[in-house]
């Protein structure tokens, strides 16, 4: 639910009110590109082993990862009523992810292609407004899981307003909003986690290395600032966005675990803490004449901090490590051939 906030520009005459609706009724391909990417690195290690501080091949600091996941999407609108997709046939073009992460000397890459690669959806939208997905075209997938999260409507569509707004107006979007525009909410549906392969028990990033953010607390904010902006030559309106996350890391993101030949390093207790926070900036370019978003241009940076007690047989060890990064999202939507 998005819900509009009093702006002091509707009171100062300013530009008549747009509506930044996607129009669903026109006969076109829309095809959506997708990049997110993000850049972490550890910039504070410090371990003690029985209260003692011990040196770590880190030097303190150190040990990188990062990842990308990029998707690309034809949507055909095959059945609409009052303005509103019913039944949207969606093509998954590409959908891969890689990522890299460094211990020390060690780096281990990981690359894969979503189940969905090359199949074709059809998303339908029932009278009670119920979803239903099923494989239109493809193989049908392994994972029921894989189904589940996908929308009728284009991502970026969930940062709209919910009306029509003027210049200075405000929205809030809310929390699964905000996860499904920057695709967090279906990144077990693309990117299911896979089995570890290297013969160590180690399971490399997946989806791009972005898993963690699956259980994040979102919270957004959209504002129009301009309708006489461009995208790249196409008049636009403007909409700045703001959003955040705080969440808790799942266990598998804090390492740990096992190492060579399976055997177990250590047994790790509660965490003490393992939270992370994460703010982003940036942009969603609407083309009223063209009736859809074109673009959207997001940056951010996220901080995760981990505070952790393990027993490895009689030695007892604790761990505090501080991890910064940065994170991009963008999106571009044109339009093909509808035949």
């Amino acid at each position: 639910m998005r819900t509009l906030l009093l702006a002091a520009g509707a009171l100062c005459g300013l530009p008549a009110a747009a509506d930044l609706a996607t129009d669903y009724t026109r006969p076109r391909v829309l095809r959506t590109e997708t990049e997110t990417s993000f850049e972490m690195e550890t910039t504070s290690f410090e371990l003690e082993v029985d209260g003692v501080p011990v040196d770590h091949p880190f030097g303190g600091s150190g040990g990188g990862s990062d990842g990308l996941r990029r998707v690309v999407t034809l949507d055909r609108v095959a059945e609409h009523a009052d303005g509103r997709p019913r039944r949207v046939l969606r093509t998954f073009e590409e959908a891969e992810s890689s990522g890299t992460a460094s211990f020390g000397e060690q780096t281990f890459e990981s690359e894969s292609t979503s189940p969905l690669s090359g199949t074709t959806l059809a998303i339908e939208v029932d009278d009670d407004g119920a979803v239903d997905v099923s494989v239109e075209d493809g193989p049908e997938p392994d994972d029921d899981a894989t189904l589940q999260g996908h929308r009728p409507t284009l991502a970026l569509d969930a940062l709209l307003p919910a009306g029509a707004v003027e210049e200075g107006d405000s929205w809030e979007v809310d929390a699964d909003d905000v996860a499904h525009a920057l695709g967090f909410d279906l990144g077990r549906a693309l990117f299911p986690p896979p089995e570890p392969d290297d013969g160590e028990g180690r399971r490399g990033p997946r989806g791009g290395g972005l898993d963690f953010l699956r259980g994040a607390e979102w919270e957004g904010e959209a504002t129009l600032v301009s309708v006489e902006d461009d995208w790249d030559g196409t008049p636009c309106a403007r909409i700045e966005v703001t959003l955040s996350a705080v969440g808790d890391l799942p266990e598998e993101a804090m390492g740990g675990g096992r190492g060579r030949r399976g055997r177990a390093l250590s047994v790790p207790r509660p965490a003490r803490e393992n939270a992370y926070s994460l703010e982003i900036e940036g942009s969603v370019w609407f083309s009223v004449e063209l009736g859809r978003p074109v673009a959207a241009e997001l940056e951010g940076e996220f901080e995760m901090e981990i505070e952790r007690d393990m027993t490895r047989g009689d030695r007892e060890m604790s761990m505090h490590m501080v991890r910064e990064g940065t994170l991009e999202h963008r999106v571009e939507i044109t339009e093909e051939d509808s035949e």
